[in-house]
């Protein structure tokens, strides 16, 4: 019989995957050790539950349904930081070793081993130690804000960064408006009339760039702030962006969602 043990007892364990045996199997082997268990396969679902509650672990389990593991863990980090631990399992995913906690190879899981090691890596955290993703604190900014003033139109195909963003934006009190399509943001441009852009590059239907190219050939949109927010970076890409007057650029995977709101603010605070 599988004993209780103090490093899970009463931690909670967000558990995401795609692999419904290996879902409910690892969600009944935290259980049995006396942790709190949230399993889910919906990658919107598991970012509204750490949203939602201070969570010790979260388990990954790849490939995941509808977005790439990459982007998933990457959009965890640069919300939460180091708060929430995060063990993934994975064949396909080795790159993300340094942006995880624990990694192990799926095809040499050993469900024993996997506890072991989430024991150890909580062993020093309590839960009052977890926090809820840090996204929703309001951001302070010296100087005069008007939120009536802040119209952002997110040009961004990701579903899950958007509903980081959604979730961040509303807690801010900022109107925003996404575009998901490349080929749709002069006609939300318009439609919108943004005071500032936020600017993902790979993009469905027309690159980034192009868009931008495309923006600063309306005139009244010669000037209009523009961030440009993407995980593609080269050296080209950045002197482009700044020829069309973007700035900053920030990469996804290296930013926290606080500092890109912080920037939206500072770009509308006056004084």
């Amino acid at each position: 019989m599988i004993e209780k043990n103090e490093n899970l007892l009463g931690k909670r364990v967000v558990i995401i995957g795609s692999n419904v045996d290996f879902l409910n199997l690892t969600e009944r082997i935290f259980l049995l050790r006396g942790a709190e268990v949230v399993v889910t396969s919906d990658a919107t679902r598991c970012l509204q539950e750490l949203q939602k509650t201070p969570t010790s672990l979260l388990v990954v389990e790849s490939p995941l349904f509808s977005i790439s593991t990459t982007d998933f863990v990457n959009n965890v980090r640069s919300a939460s930081g180091d708060y929430v631990q995060i063990l993934l399992i994975s064949d396909e995913d080795e790159v993300l070793k340094e942006k995880v906690d624990i990694f192990m190879l799926k095809a040499r899981l050993d469900l024993d081993e996997m506890i072991d090691r989430a024991e150890v890596l909580l062993l020093n955290r309590t839960p009052i130690e977890a926090k809820v993703l840090d996204i929703s604190d309001h951001t302070v900014v010296e100087g005069n804000l008007d939120n009536e003033e802040v119209k952002v139109l997110v040009i961004e195909d990701d579903p899950l960064l958007r509903n980081l963003l959604s979730y961040k934006f509303e807690k801010s009190e900022l109107s925003f408006k996404f575009c998901f399509d490349g080929r749709d943001a002069l006609d939300a441009l318009a439609e919108y009339n943004p005071t500032l852009i936020v600017l993902d590059i790979m993009l469905p239907g027309r690159n980034g760039l192009d868009v931008l190219n495309d923006i600063r050939q309306i005139d009244k949109y010669k000037d209009l702030p523009v961030i440009i927010f993407s995980n593609k970076d080269s050296e080209e890409d950045r002197r482009i962006a700044k020829s069309l007057n973007a700035g900053p650029f920030l990469i996804k995977a290296l930013t926290n969602i606080n500092d890109l709101i912080n920037i939206i603010i500072e770009k509308h605070t006056k004084g």
